[in-house]
Protein backbone atom coordinates (compact mmCIF):
# COMPACT_ATOMS: atom_id res chain seq x y z
CA UNK A 1 0.00 0.00 0.00
CA UNK A 2 1.43 3.36 -1.01
CA UNK A 3 2.06 6.10 1.51
CA UNK A 4 -1.01 8.21 2.03
CA UNK A 5 -0.88 11.99 1.51
CA UNK A 6 -1.19 14.22 4.55
CA UNK A 7 -4.84 14.76 5.41
CA UNK A 8 -6.70 16.50 8.20
CA UNK A 9 -8.37 14.17 10.68
CA UNK A 10 -11.13 14.79 13.19
CA UNK A 11 -13.19 12.47 15.35
CA UNK A 12 -16.51 12.72 17.15
CA UNK A 13 -17.02 10.18 19.94
CA UNK A 14 -20.53 9.93 21.39
CA UNK A 15 -21.75 7.77 24.24
CA UNK A 16 -24.87 7.70 26.35
CA UNK A 17 -24.85 5.24 29.22
CA UNK A 18 -27.28 7.12 31.46
CA UNK A 19 -30.30 8.89 29.95
CA UNK A 20 -32.49 11.51 31.49
CA UNK A 21 -35.86 10.23 32.64
CA UNK A 22 -36.62 6.52 32.90
CA UNK A 23 -34.71 5.25 29.84
CA UNK A 24 -32.61 2.19 30.69
CA UNK A 25 -28.85 2.43 31.00
CA UNK A 26 -26.54 1.12 28.29
CA UNK A 27 -23.97 -1.12 29.96
CA UNK A 28 -20.30 -0.11 29.51
CA UNK A 29 -21.02 2.78 27.11
CA UNK A 30 -19.05 5.22 29.24
CA UNK A 31 -16.02 2.93 29.34
CA UNK A 32 -16.32 2.47 25.59
CA UNK A 33 -16.25 6.20 24.96
CA UNK A 34 -13.26 6.84 27.19
CA UNK A 35 -11.23 4.00 25.67
CA UNK A 36 -12.09 4.92 22.08
CA UNK A 37 -11.15 8.54 22.81
CA UNK A 38 -7.78 7.40 24.20
CA UNK A 39 -7.20 5.09 21.22
CA UNK A 40 -7.87 7.84 18.67
CA UNK A 41 -5.68 10.19 20.67
CA UNK A 42 -2.83 7.67 20.40
CA UNK A 43 -3.30 7.86 16.62
CA UNK A 44 -2.91 11.66 16.86
CA UNK A 45 -6.52 12.22 15.77
CA UNK A 46 -8.14 15.26 17.46
CA UNK A 47 -11.26 14.07 19.31
CA UNK A 48 -14.46 15.80 20.37
CA UNK A 49 -16.21 13.73 23.03
CA UNK A 50 -19.88 13.94 24.01
CA UNK A 51 -20.70 11.76 27.01
CA UNK A 52 -24.06 11.32 28.73
CA UNK A 53 -25.66 14.73 29.41
CA UNK A 54 -23.33 16.39 26.90
CA UNK A 55 -24.79 14.24 24.13
CA UNK A 56 -28.10 16.00 23.52
CA UNK A 57 -29.74 15.82 20.10
CA UNK A 58 -28.97 19.47 19.33
CA UNK A 59 -25.37 19.18 20.55
CA UNK A 60 -24.68 16.03 18.50
CA UNK A 61 -26.05 17.57 15.31
CA UNK A 62 -24.23 20.83 16.00
CA UNK A 63 -20.87 19.10 16.53
CA UNK A 64 -21.31 17.12 13.32
CA UNK A 65 -21.79 20.35 11.38
CA UNK A 66 -19.01 22.22 13.20
CA UNK A 67 -16.38 19.51 12.78
CA UNK A 68 -17.23 18.94 9.12
CA UNK A 69 -16.90 22.68 8.45
CA UNK A 70 -13.18 22.30 9.22
CA UNK A 71 -12.76 19.35 6.83
CA UNK A 72 -12.90 18.99 3.09
CA UNK A 73 -12.52 16.44 0.30
CA UNK A 74 -9.79 13.93 1.11
CA UNK A 75 -9.87 14.61 4.86
CA UNK A 76 -11.00 11.97 7.36
CA UNK A 77 -13.94 12.16 9.76
CA UNK A 78 -14.32 9.37 12.35
CA UNK A 79 -17.54 8.92 14.32
CA UNK A 80 -18.08 6.45 17.16
CA UNK A 81 -21.41 5.96 18.88
CA UNK A 82 -22.37 3.82 21.88
CA UNK A 83 -25.95 3.96 23.12
CA UNK A 84 -29.50 3.03 22.22
CA UNK A 85 -30.41 2.68 18.55
CA UNK A 86 -33.64 1.91 16.75
CA UNK A 87 -35.42 2.00 13.38
CA UNK A 88 -38.73 3.61 12.48
CA UNK A 89 -40.38 3.33 9.08
CA UNK A 90 -37.16 1.90 7.69
CA UNK A 91 -35.03 4.79 8.96
CA UNK A 92 -32.29 4.27 11.56
CA UNK A 93 -31.82 6.54 14.56
CA UNK A 94 -29.17 7.11 17.22
CA UNK A 95 -30.67 8.22 20.52
CA UNK A 96 -29.51 11.26 22.49
CA UNK A 97 -29.29 11.85 26.23
CA UNK A 98 -32.48 13.94 26.16
CA UNK A 99 -34.44 11.15 24.47
CA UNK A 100 -38.19 11.39 25.07
CA UNK A 101 -39.76 7.93 25.09
CA UNK A 102 -43.04 9.45 23.90
CA UNK A 103 -41.31 11.02 20.87
CA UNK A 104 -38.43 8.73 19.93
CA UNK A 105 -38.06 9.96 16.36
CA UNK A 106 -38.26 13.65 17.20
CA UNK A 107 -35.66 13.47 19.97
CA UNK A 108 -33.13 11.20 18.21
CA UNK A 109 -30.51 11.77 15.51
CA UNK A 110 -31.33 10.16 12.19
CA UNK A 111 -28.37 8.21 10.86
CA UNK A 112 -29.11 9.52 7.38
CA UNK A 113 -28.51 13.06 8.70
CA UNK A 114 -24.93 12.10 9.58
CA UNK A 115 -24.51 10.26 6.27
CA UNK A 116 -25.82 13.19 4.19
CA UNK A 117 -23.59 15.69 6.01
CA UNK A 118 -20.50 13.58 5.24
CA UNK A 119 -21.50 13.04 1.60
CA UNK A 120 -22.19 16.75 1.06
CA UNK A 121 -18.81 17.62 2.55
CA UNK A 122 -16.87 15.15 0.40
CA UNK A 123 -14.56 13.98 3.17
CA UNK A 124 -13.92 10.34 4.02
CA UNK A 125 -16.29 9.16 6.74
CA UNK A 126 -15.73 6.16 9.00
CA UNK A 127 -18.67 5.41 11.30
CA UNK A 128 -18.54 2.91 14.18
CA UNK A 129 -21.88 2.04 15.76
CA UNK A 130 -22.27 -0.09 18.86
CA UNK A 131 -25.98 0.55 19.00
CA UNK A 132 -27.69 -2.23 17.10
CA UNK A 133 -30.93 -2.81 19.01
CA UNK A 134 -29.13 -1.03 21.75
CA UNK A 135 -30.60 -0.96 25.10
CA UNK A 136 -34.20 -0.81 26.19
CA UNK A 137 -34.09 -4.05 28.14
CA UNK A 138 -34.07 -3.31 31.84
CA UNK A 139 -32.35 -6.38 33.23
CA UNK A 140 -29.90 -7.77 30.74
CA UNK A 141 -26.38 -7.28 29.45
CA UNK A 142 -27.87 -7.23 25.94
CA UNK A 143 -28.21 -3.92 24.15
CA UNK A 144 -31.69 -4.13 22.58
CA UNK A 145 -34.61 -2.00 21.46
CA UNK A 146 -37.92 -3.37 20.29
CA UNK A 147 -37.66 -1.38 17.02
CA UNK A 148 -34.59 -3.03 15.57
CA UNK A 149 -32.03 -1.31 13.35
CA UNK A 150 -32.83 -1.57 9.64
CA UNK A 151 -30.02 -3.41 7.91
CA UNK A 152 -31.66 -2.71 4.55
CA UNK A 153 -31.29 1.05 4.94
CA UNK A 154 -27.66 0.67 5.97
CA UNK A 155 -26.87 -1.55 3.00
CA UNK A 156 -28.62 0.73 0.52
CA UNK A 157 -27.20 3.93 1.92
CA UNK A 158 -23.56 2.94 2.36
CA UNK A 159 -23.26 0.74 -0.71
CA UNK A 160 -23.76 3.92 -2.76
CA UNK A 161 -21.31 5.93 -0.68
CA UNK A 162 -18.18 7.13 -2.43
CA UNK A 163 -16.21 8.04 0.65
CA UNK A 164 -18.09 6.58 3.61
CA UNK A 165 -18.07 3.27 5.45
CA UNK A 166 -20.00 2.04 8.47
CA UNK A 167 -19.19 -0.70 10.96
CA UNK A 168 -21.92 -2.01 13.21
CA UNK A 169 -21.73 -4.29 16.21
CA UNK A 170 -24.15 -6.94 14.96
CA UNK A 171 -26.72 -7.87 12.36
CA UNK A 172 -30.30 -6.67 12.69
CA UNK A 173 -31.52 -10.09 13.84
CA UNK A 174 -29.05 -10.16 16.74
CA UNK A 175 -28.14 -8.30 19.90
CA UNK A 176 -25.01 -6.34 20.70
CA UNK A 177 -23.61 -7.66 23.97
CA UNK A 178 -21.44 -6.10 26.65
CA UNK A 179 -19.17 -7.81 29.15
CA UNK A 180 -18.53 -6.73 32.72
CA UNK A 181 -15.30 -8.75 32.67
CA UNK A 182 -13.98 -6.87 29.64
CA UNK A 183 -15.45 -3.59 30.87
CA UNK A 184 -16.75 -2.82 27.37
CA UNK A 185 -19.19 -3.79 24.71
CA UNK A 186 -17.71 -6.95 23.19
CA UNK A 187 -17.54 -5.51 19.68
CA UNK A 188 -16.09 -2.21 20.92
CA UNK A 189 -13.49 -4.06 22.98
CA UNK A 190 -12.09 -5.69 19.86
CA UNK A 191 -12.31 -2.41 17.94
CA UNK A 192 -10.18 -0.81 20.66
CA UNK A 193 -7.62 -3.60 20.37
CA UNK A 194 -7.35 -2.98 16.63
CA UNK A 195 -7.02 0.80 17.00
CA UNK A 196 -4.32 0.56 19.68
CA UNK A 197 -1.95 -1.80 17.89
CA UNK A 198 -2.91 -4.83 19.96
CA UNK A 199 -4.48 -6.95 17.22
CA UNK A 200 -1.81 -8.22 14.80
CA UNK A 201 -4.38 -10.13 12.75
CA UNK A 202 -6.27 -6.89 12.06
CA UNK A 203 -3.54 -5.29 9.94
CA UNK A 204 -2.79 -5.44 6.26
CA UNK A 205 0.97 -5.65 5.53
CA UNK A 206 1.57 -5.65 9.26
CA UNK A 207 0.64 -1.98 9.75
CA UNK A 208 -2.47 -0.85 7.85
CA UNK A 209 -5.89 -1.06 9.47
CA UNK A 210 -8.26 -1.13 6.50
CA UNK A 211 -11.99 -1.57 6.18
CA UNK A 212 -11.44 -5.10 4.90
CA UNK A 213 -8.81 -6.17 7.42
CA UNK A 214 -10.76 -4.70 10.35
CA UNK A 215 -14.01 -6.38 9.37
CA UNK A 216 -12.28 -9.72 8.90
CA UNK A 217 -10.72 -9.38 12.35
CA UNK A 218 -13.99 -8.35 14.04
CA UNK A 219 -15.93 -11.09 12.24
CA UNK A 220 -13.53 -13.65 13.67
CA UNK A 221 -13.00 -12.39 17.22
CA UNK A 222 -16.38 -10.95 18.23
CA UNK A 223 -18.43 -14.14 17.70
CA UNK A 224 -15.88 -16.14 19.71
CA UNK A 225 -15.93 -13.69 22.61
CA UNK A 226 -19.74 -13.44 22.56
CA UNK A 227 -20.00 -17.22 22.85
CA UNK A 228 -17.54 -17.34 25.75
CA UNK A 229 -18.79 -14.29 27.66
CA UNK A 230 -22.54 -14.46 27.04
CA UNK A 231 -23.21 -17.81 25.31
CA UNK A 232 -24.69 -15.70 22.52
CA UNK A 233 -24.44 -15.17 18.78
CA UNK A 234 -23.15 -11.79 17.59
CA UNK A 235 -22.03 -11.14 14.03
CA UNK A 236 -20.32 -7.80 13.22
CA UNK A 237 -21.63 -6.03 10.16
CA UNK A 238 -20.03 -3.71 7.60
CA UNK A 239 -21.39 -1.51 4.82
CA UNK A 240 -19.41 0.51 2.32
CA UNK A 241 -18.37 0.73 -1.28
CA UNK A 242 -17.34 -2.76 -2.34
CA UNK A 243 -15.00 -1.58 -5.12
CA UNK A 244 -12.19 -0.32 -2.89
CA UNK A 245 -10.54 -0.94 0.46
CA UNK A 246 -10.84 1.96 2.88
CA UNK A 247 -7.75 2.89 4.93
CA UNK A 248 -8.76 3.57 8.52
CA UNK A 249 -5.36 4.01 10.19
CA UNK A 250 -1.66 3.30 9.85
CA UNK A 251 -0.59 1.84 13.20
CA UNK A 252 3.12 1.60 12.41
CA UNK A 253 4.05 4.28 14.95
CA UNK A 254 2.10 2.46 17.68
CA UNK A 255 3.77 -0.82 16.87
CA UNK A 256 7.16 0.88 16.88
CA UNK A 257 6.45 2.47 20.25
CA UNK A 258 5.55 -0.90 21.72
CA UNK A 259 8.98 -2.17 20.70
CA UNK A 260 10.77 0.94 21.96
CA UNK A 261 11.83 -0.46 25.32
CA UNK A 262 13.05 -3.91 24.39
CA UNK A 263 16.67 -4.95 24.69
CA UNK A 264 18.49 -8.29 24.87
CA UNK A 265 20.78 -6.81 27.54
CA UNK A 266 18.04 -5.71 29.92
CA UNK A 267 16.84 -8.19 32.50
CA UNK A 268 14.17 -6.07 34.17
CA UNK A 269 12.65 -2.61 34.49
CA UNK A 270 11.23 -1.39 37.80
CA UNK A 271 9.55 1.83 38.83
CA UNK A 272 10.22 2.89 42.40
CA UNK A 273 9.31 5.39 45.07
CA UNK A 274 10.88 5.65 48.52
CA UNK A 275 9.70 7.99 51.26
CA UNK A 276 10.62 8.30 54.92
CA UNK A 277 7.93 9.07 57.48
CA UNK A 278 7.65 9.21 61.26
CA UNK A 279 6.15 6.14 62.90
CA UNK A 280 3.62 8.53 64.43
CA UNK A 281 2.05 9.10 60.99
CA UNK A 282 0.98 5.48 60.58
CA UNK A 283 -2.77 4.92 60.80
CA UNK A 284 -2.43 2.32 63.53
CA UNK A 285 -0.27 4.47 65.80
CA UNK A 286 -2.32 5.73 68.75
CA UNK A 287 -0.54 8.79 70.11
CA UNK A 288 -2.00 8.47 73.61
CA UNK A 289 -1.25 4.76 73.83
CA UNK A 290 1.84 4.00 71.75
CA UNK A 291 5.41 5.18 71.98
CA UNK A 292 7.92 5.57 69.17
CA UNK A 293 10.56 2.84 68.97
CA UNK A 294 13.92 3.93 70.32
CA UNK A 295 15.98 1.09 68.91
CA UNK A 296 16.03 -1.49 66.16
CA UNK A 297 14.62 -4.83 67.26
CA UNK A 298 12.28 -7.60 66.21
CA UNK A 299 9.61 -6.24 68.54
CA UNK A 300 9.91 -2.78 66.99
CA UNK A 301 9.59 -4.18 63.47
CA UNK A 302 6.52 -6.20 64.41
CA UNK A 303 4.96 -3.16 66.11
CA UNK A 304 5.49 -1.09 62.96
CA UNK A 305 3.93 -3.83 60.82
CA UNK A 306 0.80 -3.84 63.00
CA UNK A 307 0.53 -0.06 62.81
CA UNK A 308 0.98 -0.08 59.03
CA UNK A 309 -1.72 -2.63 58.09
CA UNK A 310 -4.38 -0.07 57.13
CA UNK A 311 -1.89 2.15 55.29
CA UNK A 312 -0.74 -0.76 53.13
CA UNK A 313 -4.27 -2.01 52.46
CA UNK A 314 -5.44 1.49 51.50
CA UNK A 315 -2.55 2.10 49.11
CA UNK A 316 -2.85 -1.24 47.32
CA UNK A 317 -6.63 -0.96 47.01
CA UNK A 318 -6.25 2.54 45.59
CA UNK A 319 -3.91 1.24 42.90
CA UNK A 320 -6.24 -1.69 42.21
CA UNK A 321 -9.11 0.73 41.61
CA UNK A 322 -7.04 2.93 39.32
CA UNK A 323 -5.76 0.01 37.27
CA UNK A 324 -9.25 -1.48 37.11
CA UNK A 325 -10.85 1.74 35.91
CA UNK A 326 -8.19 2.05 33.23
CA UNK A 327 -9.72 -1.06 31.58
CA UNK A 328 -6.26 -2.44 30.81
CA UNK A 329 -7.30 -5.78 32.30
CA UNK A 330 -10.42 -7.57 33.41
CA UNK A 331 -11.23 -6.88 37.05
CA UNK A 332 -10.82 -10.58 37.80
CA UNK A 333 -7.23 -10.38 36.52
CA UNK A 334 -6.26 -7.69 39.06
CA UNK A 335 -5.67 -9.60 42.27
CA UNK A 336 -4.30 -8.81 45.70
CA UNK A 337 -1.88 -11.56 46.74
CA UNK A 338 -3.54 -13.65 49.47
CA UNK A 339 -0.19 -14.40 51.06
CA UNK A 340 1.00 -10.79 50.83
CA UNK A 341 -1.72 -8.10 51.06
CA UNK A 342 0.89 -5.51 50.08
CA UNK A 343 1.26 -7.01 46.60
CA UNK A 344 -1.05 -6.48 43.62
CA UNK A 345 -0.76 -8.97 40.74
CA UNK A 346 -1.84 -8.39 37.13
CA UNK A 347 -1.10 -10.37 33.96
CA UNK A 348 1.61 -7.85 32.96
CA UNK A 349 3.19 -6.54 36.17
CA UNK A 350 3.26 -6.69 39.97
CA UNK A 351 2.83 -3.68 42.27
CA UNK A 352 3.92 -3.71 45.90
CA UNK A 353 3.85 -1.34 48.85
CA UNK A 354 5.95 -2.02 51.94
CA UNK A 355 6.54 -0.13 55.18
CA UNK A 356 9.63 -1.06 57.17
CA UNK A 357 11.58 0.42 60.04
CA UNK A 358 14.17 2.87 58.76
CA UNK A 359 17.72 1.54 59.03
CA UNK A 360 19.10 4.84 60.34
CA UNK A 361 16.29 6.14 62.55
CA UNK A 362 14.34 3.61 64.67
CA UNK A 363 11.47 6.14 65.08
CA UNK A 364 10.98 6.43 61.32
CA UNK A 365 9.72 4.13 58.58
CA UNK A 366 10.68 3.72 54.95
CA UNK A 367 7.68 3.46 52.65
CA UNK A 368 8.53 1.78 49.35
CA UNK A 369 6.42 1.45 46.21
CA UNK A 370 7.57 -0.88 43.43
CA UNK A 371 6.25 -1.84 40.03
CA UNK A 372 8.10 -5.02 39.05
CA UNK A 373 7.94 -8.09 36.79
CA UNK A 374 6.88 -6.00 33.81
CA UNK A 375 6.30 -8.38 30.90
CA UNK A 376 4.43 -6.15 28.44
CA UNK A 377 6.67 -3.22 27.53
CA UNK A 378 3.94 -1.76 25.31
CA UNK A 379 2.24 -0.57 28.49
CA UNK A 380 5.01 2.01 28.89
CA UNK A 381 3.54 4.03 26.02
CA UNK A 382 -0.10 3.39 26.92
CA UNK A 383 -1.84 6.58 28.19
CA UNK A 384 -4.19 4.59 30.44
CA UNK A 385 -1.28 2.84 32.14
CA UNK A 386 0.55 6.11 32.69
CA UNK A 387 -2.57 7.82 34.00
CA UNK A 388 -3.12 4.99 36.49
CA UNK A 389 0.37 5.59 37.90
CA UNK A 390 0.44 9.38 37.67
CA UNK A 391 2.66 10.78 40.49
CA UNK A 392 3.19 7.30 41.97
CA UNK A 393 6.92 6.83 41.31
CA UNK A 394 10.03 9.03 41.49
CA UNK A 395 12.48 6.70 39.84
CA UNK A 396 13.08 4.00 37.25
CA UNK A 397 15.52 1.16 37.84
CA UNK A 398 16.92 -0.92 35.01
CA UNK A 399 18.75 -4.19 35.65
CA UNK A 400 21.48 -5.07 33.20
CA UNK A 401 24.15 -7.69 32.65
CA UNK A 402 27.32 -5.71 33.13
CA UNK A 403 28.70 -2.41 34.34
CA UNK A 404 31.89 -0.39 33.91
CA UNK A 405 31.72 1.94 36.88
CA UNK A 406 35.47 2.47 37.21
CA UNK A 407 35.72 3.40 33.52
CA UNK A 408 32.86 5.87 33.90
CA UNK A 409 34.53 7.54 36.85
CA UNK A 410 37.88 7.73 35.04
CA UNK A 411 36.27 9.37 32.00
CA UNK A 412 34.50 11.93 34.18
CA UNK A 413 37.72 12.79 35.99
CA UNK A 414 39.86 12.89 32.84
CA UNK A 415 37.47 15.32 31.21
CA UNK A 416 37.20 17.36 34.41
CA UNK A 417 33.44 17.04 34.26
CA UNK A 418 33.04 17.40 38.02
CA UNK A 419 32.47 21.09 37.39
CA UNK A 420 29.54 20.25 35.07
CA UNK A 421 27.76 17.79 37.31
CA UNK A 422 28.32 16.26 40.71
CA UNK A 423 29.91 12.87 41.09
CA UNK A 424 29.82 10.67 44.19
CA UNK A 425 31.76 7.40 44.26
CA UNK A 426 33.21 5.23 47.08
CA UNK A 427 36.82 4.09 47.01
CA UNK A 428 35.91 0.53 46.00
CA UNK A 429 33.95 1.72 42.93
CA UNK A 430 30.97 -0.38 43.98
CA UNK A 431 28.59 2.35 42.82
CA UNK A 432 28.52 5.94 41.64
CA UNK A 433 25.96 8.72 41.70
CA UNK A 434 25.85 11.43 39.03
CA UNK A 435 23.70 14.51 39.59
CA UNK A 436 22.91 16.20 36.30
CA UNK A 437 21.59 19.78 36.80
CA UNK A 438 17.98 20.31 35.70
CA UNK A 439 17.72 16.63 34.79
CA UNK A 440 17.92 14.30 37.76
CA UNK A 441 20.20 11.80 39.45
CA UNK A 442 21.68 8.62 38.02
CA UNK A 443 22.73 5.93 40.47
CA UNK A 444 24.89 3.29 38.84
CA UNK A 445 25.71 -0.08 40.42
CA UNK A 446 27.17 -3.30 38.96
CA UNK A 447 23.67 -4.61 38.21
CA UNK A 448 21.34 -1.59 38.17
CA UNK A 449 20.98 1.85 36.72
CA UNK A 450 18.51 3.97 38.66
CA UNK A 451 17.28 7.37 37.50
CA UNK A 452 15.69 9.65 40.11
CA UNK A 453 13.27 12.33 38.95
CA UNK A 454 9.46 12.63 38.78
CA UNK A 455 6.65 11.86 36.34
CA UNK A 456 4.67 9.00 34.86
CA UNK A 457 6.48 5.77 33.96
CA UNK A 458 6.77 6.90 30.34
CA UNK A 459 7.99 10.36 31.39
CA UNK A 460 10.62 8.87 33.68
CA UNK A 461 11.97 6.75 30.84
CA UNK A 462 11.88 9.73 28.46
CA UNK A 463 13.84 11.81 30.98
CA UNK A 464 16.34 9.00 31.42
CA UNK A 465 16.87 8.76 27.67
CA UNK A 466 17.24 12.52 27.33
CA UNK A 467 19.76 12.66 30.18
CA UNK A 468 21.83 9.81 28.78
CA UNK A 469 21.75 11.43 25.35
CA UNK A 470 22.91 14.76 26.80
CA UNK A 471 25.83 13.05 28.52
CA UNK A 472 26.73 11.23 25.31
CA UNK A 473 26.37 14.11 22.84
CA UNK A 474 27.70 16.96 25.00
CA UNK A 475 30.37 15.14 26.98
CA UNK A 476 31.07 11.96 24.99
CA UNK A 477 30.14 10.03 28.11
CA UNK A 478 28.42 6.71 27.42
CA UNK A 479 27.31 5.45 30.82
CA UNK A 480 24.81 2.78 29.81
CA UNK A 481 26.59 -0.41 28.70
CA UNK A 482 23.43 -1.91 27.23
CA UNK A 483 21.32 -1.30 24.17
CA UNK A 484 18.10 0.49 25.01
CA UNK A 485 16.40 1.82 21.93
CA UNK A 486 14.19 4.89 21.92
CA UNK A 487 11.90 5.41 18.93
Amino acid sequence: MQNQPQVKKQALVIGVEVYQGTIAKVAQAENDVKAITAALDQLCIPVTTLLNSQATKSKIESKIRTILSSLGPGDNFYVFYAGHGFADSGNNYLTAWDLDSSDLVGTSVQLKYLYDQIQDNGCNGVIFIDACHSGMRLASAARELDKRFSEQELQTMFAQAKHCAAFSACQDSELSWSSSKLGHGIWTYHLIQALTGNAPRAYDSGRYLTSESLQQYLSTEVPKTARVEQNAIQTPWYAGAQSSTFLIADVQSLLAAKAAYTSPDINDIEFVNNETESVKRLSGFAKRVHREPTKHSREAREFIQRCAVDDIDSDVESIRQRVGKSALFKWAEIKIDESDPGCLITPSFHYSYTIEQDEDDPASVECSRRLTQLTDFSLLTNPKFNQAFQSTFDGVRISHKKALIKDIVEIIESKNLQTTFKLFVPSDFSWCRIIVPKRGQILFSPTNLEFISSGTPEELLEQLFDTLEELRSNHNLLIHPFTLKKV
